[in-house]
């Protein structure tokens, strides 16, 4: 490495006095030709204070210019000089670290500043010596030059986003040695040696070695690997729950950034593999996000970090993502539990508004950033935002709850050149023609970690766009379909064909949910569905049917009473009207009761379907003599069972009473 190139690490590494004379929080970070602005701490004797920034500047001149050794002989004599006060020697220990600081990039290439390392341990065990005359200044000066120095010189604020890491930020982490763990590692066995000594400040730079440490960790696994394993999630974990219980103001600062950085873990490993099922990871991501928005709720600074705003709205909308059966399965049992009825859909809509809200404000602060980008080679980042912005849209102006189109948004509109904006295009134009085949072609043709990241997401984009096809194009248009032809109608690809069951669930969910757009009747013997208000009537014409005293199978009754009768009596056995499994209104008892409709349609069923497990054929089933016959044996046993189910009840009535 060259001289000239050492003065540019070094250009790229000072800072300005404003930004060593701040508190522990977040700090601006200058590139431009800094190093002659450092000054340390204001003394109180500020005759010395001259005295410690002239040794400071000849020793960076040195460096710079490659005088290791003279250099080293300045440290030790500005270390060494037994005038000083406590408090001077607490500055010129401080100047020591901050050289050894300030000179982190010639670690890697230089072997001459081991010294410096040296002199930086010998400082820092003379400061926690004088600990009694340090000041709360002089502490906030210490702790930030020691998380510049585990940063490889950088500034806290000007490191790379661990779950987007571009070409940019992956040669300026090789170019700096970020990723070096050696100082980490020695520094925390040091302030662990230190721990027992009992100073707070001393635990508070032990946290942050511990935080810088599993730092470097979170990035060299996303670096290297992109994945970030759960043993180091549960270290930051537990971290964090010791800082939530300390008072220490420079610990609540640091816990910001512990939360800012297990975020960002959770959406590195969300971006490689999608959601996870694992309750850890659920229980911990919403604790965390929840956390993160009561802190910043009570502050204006951390309310203006667009970073920090970034990775927190971008989690709090993707956890308002439908990203995972299972949780879709416990929301629904829940609000089940609730007797809420039909807001399971509402609770849907509202989920699906607020994870467009949060992404929406996830979009401005990336561009606040300024994050840099390929315009022909787009970060994942970018194109999770777009892509979850963009389809939950499209659902809300379909369900009518907002008229904006996504494509209008400034945001979105300067990708319009790229390919990928045009295919978020067609996924929308797709979605409001209900053209299900070619939208199901379009988001096949969205990139892998897309597909992997939105998968369940997206089967759920599908199945609406299946349900607004039946209500929308084929019930209106139909007065009378099979279930086969609806499936037929309904599927997508032919590696996804909808089966029986799944168009009656499609059917039984609409109804259930009052989203029926048109009136319809199913037909479980001839697998037949019929559409339209027409088929609105009772299931038996007359009532008394169901007395004891009324016989329709009595001899006396000629064929063609008896063929209405049966067909009266099919028609109501349908939903087991005559059966004795019909009270279920007893607590418990509605499965037993569903089960009972079902044996009996089965029954039925079997008559018609020769032992074949395909769909009936209409055009296939004749009504012979022998299956009236069958039929004509099974209602009578029906109707019996119907007169003693009501006899019994109403002597159980009378006996209430």
């Amino acid at each position: 490495m060259s001289d000239d190139s050492n003065e540019d690490n070094y250009d790229d590494f000072m800072y300005s006095e404003d930004e060593y004379m701040g508190s522990d929080a977040e700090l601006a970070f200058e590139s431009d030709n800094d190093l002659d602005d450092i000054h340390i701490t204001e003394p109180e004797e500020p005759v010395k204070t001259y005295a410690f920034q002239e040794i400071f500047d000849s020793i960076i001149s040195l460096l710079k210019q490659g005088e290791y050794e003279v250099a080293n002989d300045q440290i030790a004599q500005l270390s060494n000089n037994e005038d000083y006060s406590f408090s001077d020697k607490v500055n010129a220990e401080l100047t020591v670290i901050r050289i050894w600081s300030c000179s982190y990039p010639l670690y890697l290439t230089r072997d001459k500043t081991s010294n410096l390392c040296k002199e930086g341990y010998r400082a820092l065990e003379n400061i926690i010596k004088l600990h009694a005359y340090i000041t709360e200044t002089q502490i906030a000066v210490l702790l930030q030059t020691i998380d510049e120095l585990l940063l490889g010189g950088k500034s806290p604020a000007n490191v790379p986003l661990i779950f987007s890491i571009s070409e940019d930020s992956r040669e300026s982490i090789d170019e700096t040695g970020i990723l070096d763990e050696s100082h980490t590692i020695s520094l925390e066995k040091f302030i662990t040696d230190k721990e027992q000594s009992g100073i707070r400040w001393v635990q508070s730079l032990q946290r942050l070695v511990e935080f810088k440490r599993l730092y470097m960790v979170f990035l060299r696994r996303s670096y290297y690997y992109q994945i970030i394993e759960t043993e180091h999630i549960t270290q930051l974990q537990a971290l964090i729950d010791i800082l939530s219980q300390s008072s220490e103001r420079r610990d609540t600062a640091l816990l910001t950034r512990a939360i800012e950085l297990i975020l960002q873990g959770f959406l590195s490993n969300f971006l490689v593999k999608g959601a996870s099922n694992h309750e850890f990871y659920r229980n911990q991501f919403e604790s965390n996000i929840y956390h993160l928005q009561t802190i910043a709720a009570d502050s204006l600074a951390l309310q203006q970090d667009s970073k920090l705003m970034l990775i927190m709205h971008l989690c709090s909308g993707i956890n308002y993502l439908p990203r995972c059966e299972r949780y879709d399965e416990e929301e629904e049992n829940e609000l089940d539990n609730q007797d809420v009825g039909s807001n399971t859909l509402t609770n849907f809509v509202d989920r699906i508004s607020n994870c467009r809200n949060e992404f929406l404000t996830a979009l401005n602060k990336l561009y606040e950033i300024g994050l840099s980008f390929n315009p022909s080679n787009l970060p994942g980042i970018y194109k999770l935002i777009l892509s979850v912005f963009v389809m939950t849209s499209m659902i809300l102006v379909k369900l009518q709850k907002i008229n904006i189109d996504p494509f209008t948004f400034e945001q979105v509109q300067i990708h319009n050149s790229l390919p990928f904006f045009q295919l978020l295009q067609d996924i929308y134009d797709d979605w409001v023609n209900i053209d299900i085949e070619k939208l199901y072609h379009d988001i096949s043709n969205l990139d892998h970690f897309l597909k992997l990241t939105l998968q369940y997401f997206m089967e759920k984009i599908l199945q609406l766009s299946q349900t607004m096809k039946l209500w929308f194009h084929i019930a209106p248009n139909y007065s009378c379909i099979s279930i086969r032809d609806l499936s037929e109608q309904l599927t997508y690809h032919e590696e996804h064909k909808v089966t029986r069951d799944e168009v009656l669930t499609i059917l039984m969910r609409s109804i259930m949910r009052g989203k029926a757009i048109v009136y319809y009747k199913i037909d479980f013997i001839n697998d037949l569905i019929y559409f339209g208000d027409e088929n609105k009537r009772p299931l038996t014409r007359k009532t008394t049917r169901i007395s004891s005293s009324y016989q329709p199978w009595h001899k006396q009754a000629n064929v063609t009473e008896l063929s209405e009768e049966y067909m009266n009596l099919e028609y109501a056995n349908d939903v087991s009207v005559f059966s004795i499994e019909t009270r279920h209104i007893v607590a418990n008892s509605a499965n037993s009761f569903f089960d009972q409709v079902k044996q009996n349609r089965n029954d039925h069923y079997n008559h018609y379907n020769n032992n074949t497990s395909e769909t009936p054929n209409v055009k296939q089933t004749v009504r012979t003599d022998q299956i009236q016959t069958q039929l004509h044996e099974k209602y009578l046993q029906l109707v019996e069972m119907a007169r003693m189910n009501i006899e019994t009840f109403q002597s159980n009535t009378e006996t209430s009473e």
